[in-house]
């Protein structure tokens, strides 16, 4: 219960055919009229956001922030303006990635169920009482039903609106409660009018990006990988941050008084991160609540604002020609130059936060995991002490020994433990105090740790990520390419944050239908899903599959595509067995395809499970730097692809043509340039597969070396 303003529930009666009661409006401007239906009129705060937030003007203080989060977190709705000529009646979200995706909107038309949720409303409920009850319609209801506005979910809509209201509430001033309502944020006030504070009050709009530096080397390094799925769970759950993925977020914060409290805001936010020894790539935009409207990157902000910077560069020197002295002038145009710099990356901070007690210089030994910190600890000697299984004289043995002690020095239940903790490995490593307290969580992942002891053993790892600035730029080409097929007279447009919010729910759904599809086809006792927590909404984005052969990673790309993105051709030709596929949901993402790039890629590596998992790690991360597909086989090679060819690549994995694949693998260990010379041999026997691997392949910018690389995993 609650009796304070609930700011999501603004648009609830948006759920009902209001023309159907004869209300008007989602703001109901004639309240009277559910008295003559035999109907109670609710009261409260809640009541009356619902009838206010239209408002140019607010009567109260929490009317204001409603009235101001409500155009934070609005759509498309706002962005062309009110004059916009919209074709009305849409009763679905058009989603711009999958457009045939859509659900209709079945809105509430009957009379008991407007009853049950003017009751509702009159109960006071709270913001989760209300996505709970009507979750379903929330995410089929279009915040606008106007094409081509429709493009974002109440749902997403009023998630926002909540976050928005409740960092604005916590951030405000009440100087004058009543008309004419005014409030101070961050030492600028505002009154009357919330317009008025999106264009005075500036706020600083946050991109970050988390990583690591530890260089996983045993199982146990890899529970870095929980550890940041947990604190990016709890990142995720703060009012002020909006868009999060695994490794990425955007968030709100307030201006400081200067740059220390700005610096202290920001690392009360990240703390738990940057404690634990992760380090945050920032982007930061401090600019009008207005601005954040046009684009919601920093990066991109601070890209569109430097050609105005930089005319007042020009500007400001243009006087200084004047002065006779060339020394004196060159040395006052600098200043003056310097001058607006440091207020454009005062605008514009970018940067990277590490771990505030990291040391300043190292002693004699340094972690050899992540290089961050001093050696102290000596693995795994202090870990076998730390267990306290040993008795005290063998404990004595232990620490003054070098490492591994000679088991018969010790007494027989002690030399029975070590043995068991040797069987992790007896080399001897020097780790830092957070690396340490990594590896003394233990195993989680017990499989791979299996693995590892198992003779020739293969596994594969597999990593989806997103590029949010080719997201925002893919978002914002497929939204006026919409705008265009209504309205062809309407012009080009910026997307908003809520856009990239309804994305995500649907990267989300894609990544937890990639997790079942992997796990169905492989077996729940071959798959490791490194970022699941027990228990989290986390999405699980990197996985390590037990394989028997290459050509599953070809199996699991195909899996991936299926996922991404519709293929007609389902040709029996296929490697990978079709049983799990005709069970899995429709593509996420069908618009993505024969795009440039895709704002989503997925990185494979395969080798031995003793392979180094960093080595894995590092190929991975700038694979997909460069590939929208990228697939590395250690000792074989690579493949580097776009999504458009990943269908045509995995057409040419022809279980018929494996000779032809044997052949050429075989000549590649020899010699690369040898087996190209072999694909344009027109007297080979196998000329014809030859010639359509060069002519399906190479124009759709996959290499020599790729198709040789395939031709390995064919050969395996």
């Amino acid at each position: 219960m609650s009796k304070s303003l609930e700011p999501a529930l603004h648009d609830i009666f948006k759920l009902v055919d209001v023309q159907i009661f004869g209300l008007i409006g989602h703001e109901i401007k004639n309240p009277e009229r559910l008295q003559e239906l035999g109907l109670p009129i609710p009261s409260g705060a809640t009541w009356q956001g619902i009838r206010g937030h239209m408002r140019g003007t607010a009567d109260n203080a929490d009317l204001f922030l409603l009235i101001l989060a409500d155009h934070a977190a609005s759509g498309a709705s706002r962005a062309y303006g009110p004059d916009i000529e919209k074709v009305p009646g849409s009763e679905t979200v058009h989603k711009l990635w999958n457009p045939t995706a859509s659900r209709p909107l079945e809105r509430i038309g009957d009379i008991e169920g407007l009853r049950e949720l003017v009751i509702f409303l009159e109960q006071e409920p709270g913001e989760e009482a209300f996505f709970k009850r009507y979750e379903k319609l929330l995410l089929d209801c279009p915040e606008d039903r106007g094409k081509p506005l429709d493009v974002v979910s109440l749902y997403v809509h009023s998630r926002l609106v909540g976050k928005f209201y409740r960092f604005f509430k916590a951030h405000t001033t009440t100087l004058h409660p009543t008309a004419p309502v005014t409030l101070e944020f961050a030492g600028r006030k505002a009154t009357n009018a919330p317009r008025d504070a999106e264009g005075n009050w500036t706020i600083r709009w946050i991109y970050g990006e988390v990583g690591f530096d530890q260089e996983p080397i045993r199982a146990r390094d890899l529970n870095v990988f929980p550890m940041l799925a947990r604190r990016m769970e709890e990142l995720a759950a703060k009012d002020n941050v909006l868009f999060y993925t695994s490794t990425q977020f955007l968030a709100v914060l307030p201006p400081g008084e200067d740059a220390a409290e700005d610096q202290e805001t920001l690392q009360d936010l990240l703390g738990p991160l940057l404690k634990d020894g992760f380090h945050v790539g920032i982007e930061e935009a401090r600019v009008p609540i207005r601005e954040t409207f046009e684009n919601p990157l920093p990066g991109v902000m601070r890209a569109r604002a430097r050609p105005g910077f930089e005319e007042k560069k020009r500007r400001a020197v243009q006087g200084l020609a004047r002065i006779p002295d060339p020394k004196l002038r060159a040395e006052k145009t600098a200043e003056q130059e310097a001058k607006i710099e440091a207020k454009f990356e005062a605008k514009f901070p970018q940067g990277t936060l590490y771990p505030p007690d990291l040391p300043q210089r190292f002693g004699a030994s340094i972690c050899e995991v992540c290089q961050m910190e001093e050696g102290t600890v000596e693995w795994p000697k202090q870990h076998v002490l730390d267990t306290g299984q040993l008795c005290v004289k063998c404990q004595v043995i232990v620490q003054e020994e070098e490492w591994p002690p000679d088991p018969e020095l010790l007494c027989e239940p002690c030399a029975a433990f070590l043995g068991d903790r040797l069987q992790e490995g007896v080399t001897k490593e020097t780790l830092g105090p957070r690396c340490y307290a990594l590896r003394q969580q233990g195993v989680r992942l017990a499989k791979l740790n299996r693995w590892t002891d198992e003779p020739g053993s293969r596994v594969i790892w597999l990593k989806v990520a997103l590029d949010m600035p080719l997201l925002v730029k893919t978002l914002e080409e497929l939204y006026n390419a919409y705008v265009q097929s209504i309205n062809p007279e309407l012009g080009p447009v910026d997307i908003r944050l809520s856009l990239v919010a309804e994305f995500q729910r649907d990267y989300e759904a894609f990544l937890e239908a990639l997790n079942t599809a992997i796990v169905t086809h492989f077996g729940e006792r071959n798959v490791e899903q490194v970022f699941a927590l027990p228990g989290s909404a986390m999405p699980n984005d990197l996985f390590c599959v037990k394989v028997s052969s290459l050509k599953d990673a070809l199996c699991l790309l195909k899996i991936y595509q299926d996922l991404v993105y519709p293929v007609t051709d389902n040709d029996a030709r296929f490697f990978c067995t079709h049983r799990v596929h005709k069970t899995m949901p429709a593509p996420f993402f069908p618009a993505f395809a024969g795009r440039p790039a895709s704002p989503i890629r997925v990185a494979v590596s395969c080798s031995h499970a003793r392979f180094p998992f960093f080595q894995h790690w590092r190929l991975m991360q700038a694979g997909i730097e460069r590939a929208d597909v990228y697939v590395n086989v250690v000792g074989k090679g690579e493949i580097n692809a776009s999504l458009e060819a990943l269908a045509p690549l995995l057409l040419k994995a022809d279980f018929r043509q494996k000779r032809a694949f044997h052949t050429l693998a075989e000549i590649g260990k020899v010699s690369e340039q040898l087996a190209r010379l072999k694909m344009h041999f027109r007297g080979d026997k196998d000329h014809q597969t030859y010639k359509s691997l060069r002519e399906d392949l190479l124009p759709l910018g996959l290499s020599y070396q790729s198709i040789l690389t395939l031709a390995k995993i064919m050969g395996d």
